[in-house]
């Protein structure tokens, strides 16, 4: 975790005891897994969007081509059309 280790953690908990003293530490706790909660909350909602983007994306890329090949069979008919009108 960070390279930090157990003793590294323990000591940065005993400065943030004395700074904040101990009533404060349980609210500072709190208050980071609030946050940590609506970020990840966030980053939820945004992953959601960003896949709906890229899917909306991809329907739109496979309409075109499936509009390309309407077409081109349209133009195929009409030709073959045309052929059967000039054999005749």
């Amino acid at each position: 975790m960070f390279g930090l280790g157990i003793q590294e953690l323990l000591i940065i908990l005993l400065i943030a005891f004395f700074v904040f003293g101990g009533k404060k530490l349980p609210e500072i706790g709190a208050g980071l897994g609030k946050g940590l909660k609506a970020f990840k909350s966030g980053l939820n909602v945004l992953m959601k969007f960003v896949g709906c983007m890229v899917l909306r994306e991809h329907i739109m890329e496979e309409k075109f081509l499936f509009r390309v090949l309407e077409w081109e069979c349209l133009q195929f008919q009409s030709m073959r059309v045309s052929l059967l009108i000039i054999m005749m």
